[in-house]
């Protein structure tokens, strides 16, 4: 395995999650958290991209392995390493944000709008971000275009507005473990986000792959 592939994915992840983990502990606006979040992961995505694929989500991991762009071996390094990045960047934000007063846990939507439509908002997220990553970036038909890093950031900017006030919009499971570590979310509701972000992917890829049988 390319370690500098891993490595990429650490950085990747760790400053991803940590722009969603200090937005919120900043408090920023509603209106701008997402385009914060989208933008950093444009930049991102342009700056990982020629090395690792820019992946920074195990639930996008996941559907690249069902793409056969992965094998099982790589796939489970890149989740190594984009878990470990989250929880780096957790970990930097509790040090971070240590002379603020105790942010106590904020319960996710379900509390406002019931488990299933958070369940199926991350699922519905999940599957619209990893369909356009699988397009955008794996599809022979347009492979070496330089428009993807614009594409994926501004679907997950969209996809926060549309859905975040009904799951929180986190489409990733490494940024749920590191909502969580920081007190931004409760580990009873983790498997929300796991259950989505995952099922979400690993439709988007069975479809992606229907639909494109000759790749």
């Amino acid at each position: 395995m390319n370690f500098r592939k891993l490595i990429a994915e650490f950085i990747g992840t760790f400053f991803l999650t940590l722009t969603v983990c200090m937005t919120s502990f900043a408090k920023v606006s509603a209106d701008l958290q997402p385009l914060a979040v989208g933008v950093v992961l444009i930049g991102l995505i342009y700056a990982g991209g020629y090395i690792s694929g820019a992946i920074f989500n195990p639930a996008v991991t996941l559907a690249v392995l069902l793409r056969g762009r992965l094998n099982i071996k790589e796939a489970s390094a890149y989740m190594t390493a984009q878990f470990s990045g989250a929880a780096a960047a957790a970990l930097v934000t509790i040090v971070l944000t240590s002379s603020k007063p105790i942010v106590f846990p904020i319960e996710p939507p379900p509390q406002y709008f019931g488990l299933m439509p958070a369940v199926l908002a991350e699922l519905l997220g999940a599957f619209a971000l990893v369909w356009v990553v699988l397009n955008v970036a794996t599809s022979k038909t347009i492979d070496g275009n330089n428009f993807y890093g614009l594409s994926i950031g501004f679907t997950i900017t969209g996809l926060i507005y549309t859905l975040g006030s009904v799951s929180g919009s986190v489409f990733n499971p490494a940024v749920a473990i590191a909502a969580d570590m920081t007190q931004l979310g409760m580990w009873p509701n983790l498997w929300i986000y796991l259950v989505g972000g995952f099922g979400g992917a690993a439709i988007a890829a069975f479809a992606y792959k229907y639909i494109n049988p000759e790749e």
